[in-house]
């Protein structure tokens, strides 16, 4: 019995020391976490202040005219300036690579009454080639004037939204999904561009509702190679055209 008894209380220490050790490390970790995660937060807000700045820098009439807050009791993104003008930015993308049947899909959801087409149409490519002064059409190319973001807001239609608090703008942008081009010329010093289209999107709509649509990536290219061309003819020795199917 005492045997017995000397054991017992031998096996409480042990388990009170393994317990105080488990405490321990879990302690040492949660710092270990902690200090990783806050380390994360402060890259990730370095990132999203860069961010800013370049497109400040880039397009200051877009922070100029964004306000502080959204209208709390609209769903999509919208809001009255200083002058008392009403704008609104889409709740909804839907981007994609060409050719990938996104016309379709965007003509079927439109059919959703919470969802308003904006009287521009389905594309727009303003954040991702006008503001920047680049052709609507990557396959010309070449520079045109930069559109304003008032003249954009104009396009996107504020008017047929004021008002309407529980409709959701969509922006059927393609281009969004992947036209980064010619970043290179304009960040020389960098070895990647500063920002994605999605890091842009979500700078001046956060918690924006993005729908992607791909394709089997051979079908995709000899359907972009077709309707540009007209015809097969050449599709395997026109690589200068292939290169430009393949962004």
């Amino acid at each position: 019995q005492v045997l017995y008894r000397k054991g017992a209380m031998q096996a409480k220490i042990w388990k009170s020391k393994t317990c105080q050790l488990l405490g321990i490390v879990l302690v040492v970790a949660s710092i270990f976490l902690l200090t990783q995660r806050g380390e994360e937060v402060s890259s990730m807000s370095r990132d999203v202040t860069q961010q800013l700045a370049q497109l400040k820098e880039e397009s200051p009439d877009v922070i100029q005219l964004l306000p502080e807050q959204f209208l709390s009791n609209y769903r999509s993104f919208c809001w009255y300036d200083d002058g008392g003008k009403f704008w609104c930015l889409p709740k909804v993308y839907l981007a994609g690579m060409p050719k990938c049947g996104s016309t379709d899909l965007y003509s079927k959801l439109i059919w959703h009454p919470d969802l308003a087409k904006p009287p521009c149409g389905k594309e727009n490519h303003f954040w991702t080639r006008s503001r920047l002064g680049k052709s609507t059409n990557h396959l010309k190319g070449g520079e045109v004037k930069k559109q304003s973001f008032d003249s954009f807001l104009k396009q996107i239609g504020p008017a047929n939204m004021e008002g309407q608090t529980g409709s959701l703008l969509i922006d059927g942008t393609q281009s969004l999904l992947w036209d980064l081009l010619g970043w290179e010329a304009r960040y020389p010093q960098s070895s990647k561009p500063p920002y994605s289209n999605a890091e842009l999107i979500h700078l001046v709509a956060p918690m924006s509702k993005i729908i992607v649509i791909i394709r089997d990536p051979v079908e995709r290219l000899y359907s972009d190679y077709l309707y540009f061309n007209g015809d097969d003819y050449g599709l395997h020795e026109n690589r200068s055209a292939l290169s430009l199917m393949m962004p």
